[in-house]
Order: structure tokens, then sequence, then C-alpha cells
């Protein structure tokens, strides 16, 4: 992992001030550690229920000076399944209801399951559109 702890630890910090956020993921390519120097950080945030845009926005404005870099925030309940199994698969760095949180991530993993089959005829498909171009 790229991430100090201490950027880690601002963010839980941060999130935890905000009742509605259940769970916080830093995930992408700077927790799997392969990140080139101007990659962003991007974070997956649970929240209690469906959020009003401007609720995002403002607890992303709060969470960028935590994050020390580029900072993209990801809804993880409006997030489509590929994405949603991204950010739980990243980790896990603050937890505010821990029953809640596993059955959202048991949601997810059920749910890119189901779509599995149709993911891999999709990419199969993009890649003979791929080899004909």
């Amino acid at each position: 992992m790229n991430l100090s702890g201490s950027i880690l630890e601002n963010l839980a910090r941060v999130a935890a001030a905000h009742a509605e956020v259940r769970a916080v993921y830093p995930f992408g390519s700077q927790v799997k550690g392969d990140a080139l120097p101007d990659s962003d950080l991007d974070v997956g945030v649970l929240f209690e229920g469906p959020q009003l845009l401007g609720h995002t926005l403002a607890l992303e404005t709060e969470l960028q000076p935590a994050a020390g870099r580029g900072f993209d925030l990801v809804d993880a309940r409006r997030a489509a399944a590929f994405l949603a199994l991204e950010i739980v698969r990243g980790e896990r760095i603050f937890c505010r209801e821990p029953v809640e949180t596993d059955l959202f991530e048991l949601y997810v993993l059920r749910r890119a399951g189901d779509l599995l089959p149709f993911e891999r005829q999709r990419q199969a498909l993009l890649r003979v559109v791929d080899a004909k171009e």
C-alpha cells in the first residue's frame, strides 16, 4: 500500500464525525500499491441510506485535505455492481455499524456473482470489437 497510516487515520477521523457515514474504504491503485505518482485516491463511502448530492459533496470537501492528494469519493450504495465490489475489496478503515456493513458487503458479493456471467460476455464482445479495429 502506498498510503501512510496518518492519511488513513485522518480519513477515518473525518468520516467518524459524520453520523450518516457507516464505513469508509480506500480502494484502487493507491491501496493495491501500483499507483503512479500522480494517481488520485479512490475512497468508497457507505452511507446510512440514500444521501443528497450536497451531503456527499460536503463530505468529499472535508475529506480532501485528509487525503493529501487528488481524491475521488464514491457512494458505495449507488455504485455499479463491479465498482461496489472493488470498493468492498479495498481496505475498510472505518466502520460505525459492523453488522450493517457486513450485510452490505455480502449483498455486493452476491450481486456481483449474479452478474458475473453477463460481465464475462460483455468483456468477450469488447475483445472481439477491439480485435476488428
